[in-house]
């Protein structure tokens, strides 16, 4: 798979001065303190926004393929299975578009969010992965090859449930933050 890019930095024989420590030196060794909580909250918005992105793309390019692809006679959109399907990838993007809005409506306000954030990113990461596939069925053999970008959706969109935290680790982070 060739995935968005990612690369991984590192950094040989750098010192960074007392005064440039996250949280200042008494913090020294504990940025990670420093970082969790509402950075993490932006970084899983972030991830999110763009898993709603591609996700929306994709169920764009097939929306726009079933108007045109003729079989039988008719449009495939016509045809009840694949008006289902572009119907559920619908209801999907936009249930999670709402989840994506409103949590980062919390974060912007400097509410509390962190519940919200995880479950956004947990439902438009997996919703995602099911919208990409969903919409590549629909463009048929189409959606295997570079002649559409729907191949690439699909890769980008796998990658989703993993980066920021993985869908597990959203489960167990709601899990603590729900008390249960």
């Amino acid at each position: 798979l060739r995935y968005m890019d990612s690369q991984d930095v590192f950094f040989d024989n750098v010192r960074v001065p007392a005064a440039n420590i996250v949280g200042g030196p008494e913090m020294w060794n504990q940025g990670w303190k420093m970082l969790a909580g509402r950075a993490l909250d932006v970084e899983k918005l972030e991830i999110t926004a763009v898993a709603f992105g591609i996700a929306r793309a994709a169920l764009s390019e097939a929306w726009d393929y079933a108007q045109t692809r003729v079989q039988f006679g008719k449009p495939i959109a016509q045809h009840q299975s694949v008006r289902h399907k572009l119907v559920t990838a619908k209801t999907q993007l936009q249930a999670g578009r709402h989840m994506l809005y409103h949590a980062a409506w919390l974060a912007n306000e400097g509410r509390p969010c962190s519940v919200e954030t995880s479950m956004a990113k947990l439902f438009v990461a997996d919703t995602g992965v099911e919208i990409a596939l969903i919409c590549q069925q629909i463009l048929g053999a189409y959606g295997l090859t570079d002649a559409f970008d729907m191949e690439r959706h699909v890769r980008d969109l796998l990658g989703m449930p993993i980066v920021g935290g993985s869908s597990d680790m959203q489960k167990n982070n709601l899990a603590s933050l729900l008390k249960l």
